[in-house]
């Protein structure tokens, strides 16, 4: 299993998130932890109040689990909260239940805090959420060699975490596009979840909030065909046939149709011929001419 140092070190993992840290220092803890786990929950936690505002239901929640001095990571998604008590302040306690048992990720050696370095955390940490946008850089650890920071920092090759924006409902705009197109390419029918992605038909910044997550306003497609149609080197017809910039390269050209298909996998309602007409004026506009490929 993966030994992990800090929380970016886990692949595909976006913020924000909760993290749980679960220590079992008594028998009691242990007992009612495992209870726990084995529901595929995690329970009596207090909710931060901006995770409470941000919605946890949907999101990860990376559970950091220790006993006898091992500290295993688990996620998993959240389907469902609850309240089951109160704290001393009278403030609710939550039970957190995630869609699958949960999925264990790595290990780890050092502290809850130290994973986090950067998040502000309460003194004794156990429930954080975790956001970019709260996100503080350490400083800059110095060598010992007289080098000064300056120095230093322009060699390069350490993390700089900044400010970005989160589009928020994107996974579902996925589970959207795939409830329509299934996993597979919708052009090639290639099924391969490292390859095929959901891809946006009206780009997500031109497109009106609720078309921003429409499933109508997507299409599952091979990765560097998505490059492709994002470029306005590829588009589709009202009838689902596939259409080739004029002006594309002839390796491109080979690559594209070396899938062996030239036309969608379903036919297209009403609502995704109306994407595929804008997109289609969008390429117009930038100068893009089509032609069926053949």
């Amino acid at each position: 299993m993966l030994e992990l140092n800090r929380w970016s070190d886990i692949k595909g993992l976006d913020t924000p998130f909760l993290a749980i840290n679960a220590t079992n220092r008594t028998a009691a803890s242990r007992e009612t932890n495992s209870a726990f786990f084995r529901l595929r929950q995690a329970g009596h936690w207090e909710l931060p109040e901006v995770a409470r505002e941000a919605g946890i239901k949907g999101r990860p929640i990376l559970l950091f689990y220790t006993e006898k001095g091992q500290s295993t990571l688990y996620i998993g998604s959240c389907v469902r909260m609850f309240v089951s008590g109160e704290t001393a302040r009278n403030r609710p306690r939550y039970v957190f239940t995630v869609s699958r048992k949960w999925q264990p990720i790595g290990t780890t050696v050092v502290s809850f805090s130290t994973f986090f370095r950067g998040f502000r955390l309460s003194a004794n940490p156990t429930v954080a959420w975790i956001d970019k946008g709260a996100y503080v850089y350490p400083a800059l650890e110095m060598p010992d060699n007289g080098e000064t920071a300056a120095e230093f920092a322009g060699h390069g090759g350490y993390d700089q975490h900044g400010l970005s924006s989160l589009r928020v409902g994107h996974e579902r705009f996925v589970r959207n596009v795939r409830r329509i197109w299934g996993r597979c390419c919708s052009l090639t029918g290639l099924h391969s979840p490292n390859l095929v992605q959901a891809c946006h038909i009206a780009p997500w910044a031109d497109a009106a909030a609720p078309d921003r997550v429409s499933g109508n306003n997507g299409l599952m497609l091979c990765a560097h065909l998505h490059a492709l149609f994002d470029a306005h080197l590829i588009a589709f017809s009202d009838a689902g046939e596939l259409l080739l910039e004029r002006g594309l390269e002839p390796g491109v050209r080979d690559l594209v149709l070396a899938g062996g298909s030239t036309e969608l996998r379903r036919r297209l309602n009403k609502a995704q011929i109306h994407f595929l007409r804008e997109h289609r004026a969008a390429a117009k506009k930038a100068g893009k001419r089509f032609e069926l490929a053949l």
